[in-house]
């Protein structure tokens, strides 16, 4: 194409564009671009990751494709590439990993292949694990062994919580170790737990019971072996065991225990420790007492004692049937005699009067129950009246004045024929028992005001004759405080003891125990005591038919309320149908575990002690010295010239066996009290 310019012809190129066998362009003539072919290549970019907790891989971003995923330790080609210049990024790193240089980076595609390489190092990547137990049940364990892989085991309570602070995050293996057979955990265990920020694993654990069985053996060596003794584990009720014996526990929870042999006589000693403390696992665990007992002295019944004689027989009667007016305090024997005084022995045997008249004359029938600063309640028949008084000590003159007295029972007509006997609970209230026309009655006072509490209330019927006597007392046993009644039954022939708890209503909470039943009857004539492990000792003259009918009977209530030992004390003494055992009184020694009986006989006039083992009772063992005649069978301890010997009496309470133990017992005909004194 031809132009003119300024007149002269030029030569014009018209615009084009060429295409270089390399892919460039040219340009036309005007400026234009002229391309030629597109140049590419391969762009090619690789990872390095080193150091703890890698990742599986990133995002890798490069401008103008699409994003991919890599590995950590990988390479990606992307093939075909324009060259030019690119962005080039790793993202989706983990915070404990870092990349080595820029990211993102620019890089120049050029033809060929082109490379690039992102190192990456991480951190260990760390977080806390929390594991917790929860375990409930019985006979818990003090905790367990913990045990975390790749870690040093722990120790972890019952019910606690364990934490593995920087732990580095992954798969671990966590279980609970030295858990107890009788105790099961829930779920898995070991169980797999992926660590990391705030991961809790939580055990549950349940224990039944565990049990075991107590062994308990005794071996007594040595003089004068004691029947057994009285053994005490915590928790259990408390058991007799033989002086050598075992006694087994079975199904005992396992766990630590006081096992203690008590009741044990002066003269023997335990070898080692008494209580002792034994740990109780699964299976047979045992332990064992040795005991060794020296000669004992034998308990002697020293010379009859005149107490006092009265000026008149309306004095009399003041031990009738099952009467307790001894008591022992301040060092001194004390009696209840004859129109309501208080009589002190001395050391020397001696009898003083050491009161004034406490209730007025024509006394007998008594009970006197004595406190611990010695002042004293009394109940008994005052002329056709029954009263309840009470009297102070005084310590400096060693005597007694009288406080109070209040007719009792109010309400009832028993009048003369009423037999009446008293026992304070551990309330302090006095109840009195006692028979009215074939009925058993009680009523319940209050001696500190003198108001009754609970008006006459029948107990029992079927009782022997208008002048029926019952003996009231009060004890502790394995249930707690208590009051029993012994009684008969003529009609069933039944011996009864009817018991109550102090903590039920006054007028209600009594059961009934058969103590015996025998076709001859029972009498009204029974006495009871009771020792230091809650026992309650029992003696009672039964009817007869024959001459080798027992009349003189008796039994032992344990601690938890069983009546065992039943056992004959004495049958019919001599020939003549009328001469026979009456009156019984009981006491026990707490130092030789022995059973005294004190009897007397009507026709041949003389008073009888028997002595036997509390355990395994055999009243036909005891043989000793005794005043006034020699001892044969069946043991003659009193004779006081022909006087007919009736209605032996002793203490309320026991006390020991150094100061003794005292009987009392009244001349019928002249009306002599005369004191029969045990000791060592």
């Amino acid at each position: 194409m031809k132009r003119l310019i300024h007149g002269l012809p030029v030569l014009t190129l018209a615009a084009f564009a060429i295409s270089c066998a390399d892919g460039s362009q040219l340009l036309s003539p005007e400026g234009a671009q002229i391309s030629k072919g597109a140049s590419t290549g391969t762009l090619e970019v690789s990872t390095a990751t080193t150091g703890s907790n890698l990742p599986s891989g990133y995002t890798l971003k490069v401008s103008g494709q699409p994003d991919r995923q890599i590995g950590v330790n990988a390479t990606q080609s992307f093939n075909n590439l324009p060259t030019g210049s690119y962005s080039v990024e790793l993202s989706g790193m983990r915070s404990h990993c870092t990349v080595s240089g820029e990211n993102p980076r620019s890089i120049n595609n050029g033809p060929g292949k082109t490379r690039t390489s992102f190192s990456v190092s991480c951190a260990a990547e760390t977080g806390t694990l929390q594991v917790s137990t929860a375990t409930t049940g019985s006979n818990l364990p003090s905790g367990y062994t913990l045990k975390v892989s790749g870690q040093p085991d722990r120790q972890i309570g019952a019910n606690a919580t364990e934490s593995f602070n920087s732990l580095p995050n992954g798969s671990y293996t966590v279980e609970l170790s030295g858990v107890p057979a009788h105790c099961t955990v829930s779920g898995e265990n070991p169980r797999s737990l992926n660590n990391g920020p705030g991961t809790t694993t939580s055990f549950s654990i349940s224990c039944a019971a565990e049990t075991g069985t107590l062994e308990v053996s005794t071996t007594t060596t040595g003089s004068n072996l004691p029947s057994g003794y009285t053994l005490k584990v915590s928790g259990q009720p408390d058991r007799q065991i033989g002086a050598s014996a075992t006694q087994s526990y079975s199904d005992l929870p396992t766990g630590s225990y006081s096992v203690e042999l008590a009741g044990m006589p002066t003269h023997c000693t335990v070898s080692g420790e008494n209580p002792r403390t034994v740990s109780v696992g699964s299976g047979t665990n045992s332990i064992s007492f040795s005991i060794s007992c020296a000669a004992e002295p034998d308990t002697q019944v020293r010379a009859a004692e005149l107490v006092v004689r009265p000026t008149s027989t309306s004095q009399l009667g003041t031990f009738v049937k099952s009467s307790k007016p001894i008591w022992w305090h301040d060092g001194h024997w004390w009696i209840m005699s004859h129109g309501w005084r208080a009589f002190r022995r001395d050391a020397s045997g001696v009898w003083t009067e050491a009161s004034n008249t406490l209730m007025g004359s024509n006394s007998r029938r008594l009970d006197v129950h004595v406190q611990s600063n010695g002042d004293i309640i009394f109940y008994g028949k005052h002329g056709t009246d029954s009263r309840i008084g009470t009297a102070r000590y005084d310590s400096q003159t060693k005597t007694y004045t009288s406080t109070a007295n209040v007719s009792a029972p109010a309400g009832n007509s028993a009048g003369s024929s009423a037999w009446g006997t008293m026992a304070v609970d551990s309330h302090g209230r006095v109840w009195v028992n006692y028979g009215l026309s074939g009925i058993n009655q009680y009523a319940v006072y209050d001696p500190a005001t003198g108001s009754q509490l609970l008006g006459a209330t029948a107990l029992d019927q079927n009782i022997w004759t208008t002048e029926h006597l019952a003996r009231i007392v009060a004890f502790r046993d394995a249930e707690g405080a208590k009051i029993g009644v012994l009684l008969d039954d003529q009609v069933s022939g039944e011996m009864r003891f009817w018991v109550r708890r102090d903590s039920d209503p006054l007028d209600s909470g009594w059961r009934r125990e058969i103590v015996d039943r025998r076709s001859a009857g029972a009498d009204d004539h029974g006495d009871v005591v009771v020792t230091p492990n809650g026992e309650v000792l029992a003696v009672w003259k039964t009817s007869h038919k024959g001459s080798s009918d027992p009349i003189l009977r008796y039994a032992r209530r344990t601690a938890n309320g069983t009546w065992v030992d039943l056992a004959v004390v004495r049958t019919r003494y001599g020939s003549s149908s009328s001469n026979e055992f009456t009156r019984p009184r009981i006491q026990y020694d707490r130092d030789t575990d022995h059973v005294y009986v004190v009897a007397t006989t009507l026709d041949t006039r003389e008073v009888h002690v028997m002595r036997s083992t509390r355990l395994n009772p055999d009243f036909g063992a005891y043989n000793a010295p005794a005043v006034g005649k020699a001892w044969p069978a069946p043991y003659v301890v009193l004779d006081t010239g022909g006087q007919p010997m009736l209605n032996p009496a002793t203490s309320a309470t026991m006390v020991d066996g150094q100061s003794g133990y005292f009987f009392a017992v009244v001349g019928q005909d002249d009306n002599r009290v005369w004191g029969l004194h045990l000791s060592r």
